[in-house]
């Protein structure tokens, strides 16, 4: 927010961005707007008035669909699973786990899955190491984990390693 605020007295003609919340950034892009910019986001999308056009990667279902066919590839027999999100407010995030959740709930096939638990971390590598640490030991029998966040994976699976737990709990999502 910071940053698009300091770009405002600049007067940009486009901006090109994305956000980690649908909500904060929207008074900078508003003033931007109204000075003549054109604003288009990206990966996940900024709340009412605060964007011109929305480049989305992929339908959320589909992304939820393959997400959901990485989990069985690694896992067929399914189980319990955590998703993990960067952050509440994205909006990108919560569009595609509705749609994990719809399919696992209609489709016979992702039926397998429990999500039992949605948790947060930011977007940082050491939050989410220690976010998958604790949540596989308060969950012995938990299966994997599903993350929509780069910054999630390689963490996690570093987690899984380091507690032994590799080939009993697998971690996939889309970054």
């Amino acid at each position: 927010v910071q940053i698009l605020q300091n770009l405002i007295p600049q007067k940009p003609q486009i901006m090109v961005t994305t956000s980690s919340d649908a909500n904060a950034p929207v008074p900078a892009l508003r003033t931007m707007r109204e000075n003549g910019a054109t604003i288009v986001t990206f990966d996940s999308p900024v709340g009412e008035d605060g964007q011109d056009l929305y480049v989305n990667m992929a339908p959320y279902e589909l992304q939820a669909k393959a997400e959901l066919e990485s989990a069985l590839y690694n896992n067929p027999e399914g189980g319990k699973v955590i998703w993990l999100a960067p952050s509440p407010n994205i909006t990108l995030v919560n569009k595609v786990q509705a749609a994990l959740d719809e399919l696992i709930a209609t489709d016979p096939r992702y039926s397998v899955f429990e999500f039992i638990d949605t948790l947060y971390m930011d977007d940082d590598p050491d939050k989410s190491y220690s976010v998958a640490t604790s949540a596989m030991q308060a969950h012995p029998d938990l299966a994997g984990f599903i993350t929509s966040s780069g910054m999630a994976n390689p963490a996690v699976n570093k987690a899984i390693q380091d507690t032994g737990r590799t080939g009993e709990v697998f971690s996939t999502g889309m970054a």
